[in-house]
């Protein structure tokens, strides 16, 4: 079931081949919700993300809580990424990140 993210935090600049780790919040519909995994589509430097969560569980709570989950990010091209996860129906949350070729290349 997708999950609308509410909160990416993390760094906005790297370096080429580097591992950049961002924070990802989003909701889920009952105390019974986790992460599932990220459905993602990338056309050059847009990458379209989206958390798909999953309900395991006979007894969940009625609780609708916010759940965190890391998003691996690297590149191997330097350039201005935008990542943008869904944030609903129409809207996303963008985090821009400059990833710059490494020293002395």
């Amino acid at each position: 079931m997708q999950k609308h993210v509410v909160q990416v935090s993390g760094p906005s600049s790297t370096s080429i081949n580097t591992d950049v780790t961002l924070q990802v919040k989003f909701g889920v519909n009952s105390g019974c919700g986790h992460f599932g995994r990220f459905e993602k589509t990338e056309a050059d430097f847009n990458h379209n993300i989206t958390v798909i969560a999953k309900y395991e569980g006979c007894v969940c709570t009625a609780n609708a809580p916010v759940r965190t989950v890391n998003y691996l990010f690297k590149a191997s091209t330097p350039g201005i990424y935008y990542l943008k996860f869904k944030k609903n129906s129409t809207q996303v949350i963008t985090h821009q990140i400059t990833v710059q070729a490494a020293a002395g290349s």
